[in-house]
């Protein structure tokens, strides 16, 4: 989403509110946390 705000060229709230007015609605739970905290370990450990 960083990266597409970027090229978008506006600020993360503004990008949030387009999405929302999109219907796009960005789930990130404690599952996807978990699963992103594994594979920046497994990346330190390359």
């Amino acid at each position: 989403m960083g990266q597409a705000r970027k090229f978008a060229g506006i600020d993360q709230i503004s990008f949030q509110k387009e999405m929302q007015k999109r219907g796009v609605y960005i789930k990130y739970d404690i599952e996807d946390l978990e699963e992103d905290l594994r594979t920046l370990n497994l990346i330190q450990k390359i």
